[in-house]
Parts: structure tokens; C-alpha cells; sequence
């Protein structure tokens, strides 16, 4: 669960205010939409394109209601605080253990992190990121992880925030 402290962000976009929150099972739907723009979003810059298949983005959106309950696993919602709170951006993660021949230790596995195009460069992202790596730390994690593909310009905030390449993985097609 995430401390309340961690609810309110300080940003204002064009007058509103942002707030960040933990997604609850009701939220899957909007979650599924930010995960299949993400995939889009990262086919643009590389990366596999997405299903169009509707059953996999219905299955998408029900795994997603059974790990909102997970006690090791969150996502959070950015939303323009009006009348009527808008979605704006999402982050994901669970918690991970190394496989039993490392040294045990809990490291957060970022594994989403999306915000609207008309906000992004305005901190929503790094309000999403330093809120879950917060989270991931109350649960003892002693780092963060996430993968991110060579031509993301998100790359940038994720090394203005410490995040540094660890391990490379290497494609060839076949």
C-alpha cells in the first residue's frame, strides 16, 4: 500500500493540479489502454509491434485486475486533478528476488512507465518514478530495475534519476 504521503505530487500543468495514486482493480481498463500505448509507443522506437488481437488485450486487462491485489506488486495512476480526475500517465512494477544462485536480495522491477504525449516533458514521468521507487523501497528493495529500449527518449530521465546500464541484451534475427 502506498504511504498517502506519496499521493500528492507538486505539479501544476496549465493551472491543474497532478496527483498520483495506486490503481485499484476499477482502474484495470485505463491501465490496459496506457500498457497498449506504451507497446506503440515503443514500436515506434524499436521495439516489436503490438497485438491487434482483442482477446490477448482482454487477457492483458484481467491479469492486470489480479495483480493490483498483489501485496508485491502496484500501479500508479497520474491524473490532472479537476472536476473529474483525468488519467495521465502510469507506472508499474513488482518486487523480484534473484534467481536462488545470487545473493538474496528484493530489487524493484519497474515494468511500465507511460505518460500522454500532450504531457510529457512537465515531470509526471519523474513523479511516477521516484513515487514507485518510494514504494519499492518500503518494501526493502535495495535497487531498481527496468528495461528500456536504445532509441527510447526516455532513456534520459531514467539516467537523470541514477539508473545506468547494468547488463546488455543482445537480438538477432533469424
Amino acid at each position: 500500500m502506498i504511504k498517502s504521503a506519496y499521493r500528492t505530487v507538486g505539479l501544476s500543468l496549465g493551472g491543474s493540479s497532478v496527483s498520483v495514486r495506486e490503481a485499484t482493480a476499477e482502474d484495470a481498463s485505463v491501465i490496459a489502454r496506457f500498457v497498449r500505448r506504451m507497446v506503440e509507443a515503443m514500436a515506434s522506437v524499436g521495439g516489436h509491434p503490438a497485438t491487434n488481437g482483442r482477446e490477448e488485450w482482454a487477457r492483458l486487462e484481467n491479469e492486470i485486475c489480479d495483480e493490483v491485489g498483489e501485496q508485491d506488486h502496484v500501479y500508479l495512476l497520474a491524473e490532472v486533478v479537476d472536476s473529474e480526475p483525468t488519467p495521465i500517465g502510469l507506472a508499474g512494477a513488482r518486487v523480484v528476488s534473484l534467481a536462488p544462485v545470487f545473493e538474496p536480495r528484493r530489487v524493484l522491477h519497474i515494468h511500465s512507465l507511460y505518460v500522454s504525449e500532450s504531457h510529457r516533458k512537465r515531470g509526471v514521468g519523474q513523479a511516477l518514478l521516484e513515487t514507485v521507487i518510494d514504494w519499492g523501497r518500503d518494501l526493502g528493495c535495495v535497487e531498481a530495475e527496468l528495461s528500456v529500449l536504445v532509441r527510447n527518449p526516455a532513456r534520459s530521465l531514467y539516467e537523470k534519476l541514477g539508473f545506468g546500464v547494468f547488463e546488455m541484451e543482445m537480438t538477432r534475427k533469424l
